[in-house]
């Protein structure tokens, strides 16, 4: 069965609550989606967020995360403030991604 691996940038307060225990309930479902990887400014909170839900390893940068793990989506918990540069980002390296909120406060 193929993996489907995926990584989340951004661990912070509501991705804690809400997106991360949700992804690992899915991925305790379906042994086909794996948590590949977070990754988080603060170092602390990405390798807090990784043990609590079950993501195998942590970042603090999303380009070396890419890199090493070769995703096949990211999910993206970012602050609007960085939506769109690091969603445009991910998306200019080929992955396919899911953003928690708009790419901007304005059109």
């Amino acid at each position: 069965m193929k993996k489907i691996r995926i990584c989340t940038i951004g661990a912070g307060f509501f991705a804690g609550f809400m997106h991360g225990p949700v992804l690992r309930a899915l991925a305790q479902r379906d042994p086909a989606l794996e948590l590949a990887a977070v990754c988080d400014l603060d170092a602390e909170r990405a390798k807090t967020f990784a043990a609590a839900t079950g993501y195998r390893n942590w970042y603090t940068d999303f380009r070396e995360m890419l890199d090493s793990e070769r995703p096949d989506g990211v999910v993206l918990l970012t602050p609007v403030t960085a939506t769109a540069a690091v969603g445009s980002a991910v998306l200019a390296a080929g992955y396919p991604a899911m953003l928690e909120k708009p790419p901007g406060r304005n059109r």
